[in-house]
C-alpha cells in the first residue's frame, strides 16, 4: 500500500451497468436529433426506457442501478463464523503448546524490574 500513489478515479472504466445507461441515453438523443424535422422527434418513445428517470417534472440521468458492491465480495455469516472459530482454536492451541514448551525452563515472575538499579 505504501507504493500506491494518488489515483484519479475518473480514469477508471465505468462498470457495465453504467455504460449501458450511458449508451441508452446517447441512443435516445440520437433518435431525437435524427427526427428533428418530424412533429414528434422522440418518436413517442418513453425516455424512462432509455436511461432517464422523471424527478421533479424533469428528466434526469439514471447514473447507476443495482447493488454498488458485488454480492460475492463479502462472505456469508456461516463462512465467517467457521473461519473465526478456526482462528480462535488455532490461537488457543498455539498458546497451550507455548506454555508446555516453556514449563520446563520456567522462571518465576518478579514484579521488581530492577529499574531502581538503573538510575
Amino acid at each position: 500500500m505504501k507504493n500506491l500513489k494518488k489515483v484519479d478515479c475518473a480514469l477508471l472504466p465505468p462498470c457495465p451497468k453504467t455504460v449501458r445507461n450511458k449508451l441508452q441515453r446517447a441512443h435516445f438523443v440520437s433518435i431525437v436529433w435524427g427526427n428533428t424535422e418530424s412533429a414528434h422527434p422522440d418518436g413517442e418513445l418513453d425516455p424512462c426506457d432509455y436511461g432517464w428517470q422523471m424527478k421533479g417534472g424533469n428528466y434526469v440521468p439514471v447514473w447507476f442501478s443495482g447493488p454498488s458492491v458485488p454480492c460475492d465480495l463479502f462472505e456469508d455469516e456461516e463462512t465467517t463464523d467457521v473461519a473465526d472459530q478456526e482462528v480462535q482454536n488455532g490461537t488457543e492451541d498455539d498458546v497451550a503448546e507455548y506454555e508446555e514448551s516453556n514449563s520446563e525452563s520456567e522462571v518465576e515472575w518478579n514484579d521488581d524490574s530492577g529499574s531502581e538499579d538503573e538510575l
